[in-house]
């Protein structure tokens, strides 16, 4: 007999209880609490989940937990490679296959990275799960029925970069929160996020896996450190070789020996070995300079050299600048100081002159008493064209070099003092002139360099200012007018003979003469013309690639002039010379009009004027002289630079009625060239006794120590005279 509760069991309906399929992913069911267990294993069961369990069992549960969502909701391949790579041991982490990792390069580096990236993704997913759920927020409904979705307080964003590591989580805060808007849970979002990290994270290492190896064999290392062993032993020997090879030949190859046209000099010469040049140490010296400036293959050598000078110089646009550039303190002539000068009365009688029995022209007017005057010394071979500085501008036929001009007016000042001495001491009769020849950067210099420099047309006028009885002739607006054509050189310091003689019709407007018209003369050219400029910008190559033409005007009288030279001190005549000498080449160019600098010409024309005119000049005064032969009967050229005798007394033992100063600017304000043109007036000096027409005799350059010294006062001479 059953008993109440027997009975009661039996009438009930039967529970049926459906067991759980047994999957990759499932776990053994938990009963309730306090229920008894019906068999051993689950007490035993029950027992395990009370002991402690390891740190990574809850991390490996819920990477399982994940992959198994996946699996569920992944398209077939994602499947597929999930269920290739992930194992099931029981109560052990679940990590992937070593064995798809084999292949790969740097495979330890590659697994801990996606390890890391993964469990970080993990951890923030668990913790936006555990966080506690908040009321749900209260939205109103705008107008037109769109409600706005609201946004989590606290989540982390995933990107497939995140996932191979290219970049950092970035973790948002919690927005500002009000009474009105609460903040709702995030645990909606936690399956979508944790689905995209899980596919992410295989994908990636699918692909890794199918990645090449980039493994190099071992044999393959040591030809690699063979090969890189013998490349290093090659380049020192190679190094090695030419380092030693071009020192050798240039200190044991052939030298060069004489003059040199690129430089227009002569080379330095071998010394003399004996036990005197030893003592003192010339020989030394000498043997340091000969070797240096005859070193072999120079001329090809230079535009190595210049090419890398052009490391350490300055370009600005398609201007090259070499040496000092000094920023100038700019003068600015007074406005006022242009009106003080008085006109000068240009002297047209010339009856007072008459002609030795020897030909030569003397004066018959009295000499004034000669002042005495110490000279004052120079420094040796001072040319004064040459101020240090070259600019280089523009490129293929339009490149142009061209010297910077630093002149400033008290030097100018005492230019114009020194020619007024010539004033003072010759008699009134005399037509005294000073032409100063702009350089060619008063016309061409790059503008954005042009406040570098003085202008040079002021400090034309400042000489004129300072000058008493002294006619300036001032050129500068004349060729002003002429900067198109071709009146400078390019690749030479001078100018070019059509610049001369745009000047001499200045000039010869001035003095009152003719100057035919340009095309009565006779055109001649000297092709691959490279002047000195090529030396001075440290043989820049532009230069000597694009050479100049000189051009050049014989006039129609050439073959009625006399031409004689003599040396610097008017002796050891050499008759029946030419005013042209047409075989000038190279760097000496140039020279093809008078030929040399160090000689006095003479010339007498085929004009009978009864004018004779004596030209105190630098190298710049050559190139005027053809363009004078019809306005003088005699003319007689000198370089202040080579004259050893007294000026004053040649310009009147020639009886000149005219004195032309033909001195480039350049030189004008250069102190130790004023110091000349001041010396030779005074210097080697004739008596006062001699008659007054009588040639004056010279004097030589050295004097014995009973010659008396005029009277000279060396305690009452002024040493600041100059």
């Amino acid at each position: 007999m059953m008993n109440e509760n027997a009975k009661s069991a039996a009438g009930a309906p039967k529970r049926t209880v459906k067991a759980r399929p047994a999957t990759a992913t499932s776990r053994p069911r938990r009963r309730r609490p306090g229920r008894a267990s019906s068999s051993p294993q689950e007490l035993s069961r029950q027992r395990a989940r009370k002991a402690p369990v390891p740190a990574n069992s809850a991390r490996t549960k819920r990477t399982v937990t994940a992959v198994s969502k996946v699996r569920t909701n992944a398209d077939p391949d994602v499947l597929r490679r999930s269920q290739e790579k992930v194992s099931r041991p029981a109560n052990k982490r679940v990590k992937p296959s070593v064995q798809q990792h084999t292949a790969l390069p740097q495979k330890t580096v590659t697994e801990c990275r996606e390890k890391k990236i993964m469990s970080g993704i993990l951890s923030a997913l668990d913790e936006n799960e555990k966080a506690p759920a908040a009321p749900a927020e209260t939205v109103s409904k705008p107008d037109n029925g769109f409600v706005r979705p609201t946004m989590m307080t606290d989540y982390t964003v995933v990107s497939p970069a995140m996932l191979r590591g290219e970049e950092k989580r970035v973790s948002f805060g919690e927005r500002p929160q009000t009474a009105q808007t609460p903040a709702p849970a995030p645990s909606h979002n936690t399956d979508i996020l944790r689905k995209i990290a899980a596919s992410e994270y295989l994908e990636t290492k699918a692909n890794a896996a199918n990645a090449p190896s980039e493994e190099v064999r071992p044999d393959e290392t040591d030809e690699i450190s063979k090969i890189s062993r013998s490349s290093a032993r090659a380049n020192t020997v190679i190094c090695t070789t030419l380092i030693f090879g071009i020192g050798l030949a240039l200190l044991f190859g052939p030298r060069n020996s004489g003059f040199i046209n690129s430089e227009n000099r002569l080379l330095a010469e071998k010394p003399e070995i004996s036990a005197e040049t030893l003592s003192d140490g010339t020989y030394f010296t000498g043997i340091t300079n000969w070797y240096t400036d005859t070193v072999a293959v120079r001329e090809d050598l230079k535009p190595f050299t210049n090419g890398f000078n052009k490391l350490f110089g300055i370009t600005l646009d398609d201007v090259k600048i070499t040496g000092d550039v000094a920023t100038v303190k700019k003068e600015t002539l007074e406005t006022s100081a242009n009106t003080t000068t008085t006109a000068v009365t240009l002297n047209t009688d010339f009856k007072t002159t008459t002609t030795a029995a020897d030909g030569t022209t003397v004066s018959t007017t009295k000499k004034k008493k000669k002042k005495t005057e110490k000279v004052k010394e120079v420094e040796a071979n001072a040319d004064g064209e040459w101020m240090g500085s070259v600019i280089v501008a523009g490129k293929g036929k339009n490149v142009r070099a061209m010297s910077a001009f630093y002149g400033t007016f008290d030097m100018g000042a005492l230019y114009a003092e020194a020619v007024n001495k010539y004033r003072e001491d010759l008699d009134s009769r005399v037509n005294i002139f000073t032409l100063n020849m702009p350089n060619s950067a008063a016309y061409y210099v790059p503008q954005n360099l042009a406040d570098q420099f003085t202008s040079q047309h002021d400090c034309i006028k400042n000489i004129g200012n300072n000058l008493q009885n002294v006619i300036n002739v001032d050129v500068y607006d004349a060729l002003d007018e002429h900067t198109d054509e071709y009146i400078y050189s390019r690749t030479d310091h001078h100018w070019q003979p059509l610049g001369a003689y745009y000047a001499a019709k200045v000039f010869a407007e001035k003095a009152q003469f003719d100057c035919p018209d340009l095309s009565t003369y006779e055109t001649n050219k000297l092709e691959n013309f490279v002047g000195t400029m090529y030396a001075y910008s440290d043989y820049d190559e532009e230069l000597n690639k694009n050479p100049d033409t000189l051009i050049y005007h014989k006039p129609d009288n050439t073959d009625k002039l006399e031409v004689n030279y003599y040396d610097s001190y008017f002796s050891n005549c050499q008759y029946g010379g030419s005013l042209f000498f047409d075989y000038a080449s190279g760097v000496n160019c140039y020279s093809v009009i008078l030929g040399t600098d160090d000689e006095i010409a003479e010339i007498k024309t085929d004009v009978h004027n009864g004018r004779t005119l004596v030209i105190i000049k630098d190298s710049y005064g050559n190139a005027l002289v053809p363009y004078l032969t019809h306005g003088f009967e005699k003319i007689y050229v000198c370089d202040f630079r080579f004259f050893d005798i007294n000026m004053i007394d040649f310009i009147e033992q020639v009886g000149a009625t005219d004195l032309l100063f033909a001195v480039s600017l350049q030189a004008a304000h250069t102190e130790t060239n004023i110091t000349i043109i001041n010396n030779i007036r005074i210097q080697n000096a004739s008596s006062d006794s001699q008659p007054a027409n009588a040639p004056a005799e010279v004097v030589p350059d050295v004097q014995s120590e009973d010659t008396p010294q005029d009277n000279y006062d060396e305690d009452n001479y002024n040493y600041e005279e100059w």
